[in-house]
């Protein structure tokens, strides 16, 4: 008796992930447009916004753009420009606003502490 499953089977499941992929690929894209063009639209963040925005902003376009296109078989190419600009992205997250997704946490902690004493000495 043989196991062996249908030609047909491992095709359509490559193209149910192909599907999936390009439709994850699709919302990404969109909600990075979408949340850069209220960056560009709304007065009051255009206002606050420096260089360093539009750069981090860029650079997880960039990562996000390559690592979907890597997922192409094949193409060791496109893998390596994705390292590459992952790599570049974790150099630069450590200087710019970045930083703020993480340190927030520490951040609150730390002002709960100090603040939270209100004049008290320990």
């Amino acid at each position: 008796m043989s196991t062996r499953q249908p030609a047909g089977l491992g095709r359509l499941a490559i193209l149910m992930l192909a599907v999936y992929l390009l439709n994850n690929l699709f919302q990404a894209i969109a909600g990075w447009i979408m949340l850069y063009l209220r960056r560009l639209m709304d007065p009051v963040l255009r206002l606050i916004s420096d260089a360093d925005d539009h750069v981090s902003s860029l650079l997880v376009f960039v990562v996000l753009l390559t690592g979907c296109m890597a997922l192409i078989q094949g193409v060791t190419a496109l893998r390596l420009i994705h390292m590459l600009a992952f790599e570049a992205l974790l150099v630069y997250f450590p200087f710019s606003r970045l930083m703020h997704t993480f340190m927030f946490l520490f951040s609150r902690g730390y002002t709960g502490a100090v603040y939270g004493r209100r004049g008290e000495t320990l």
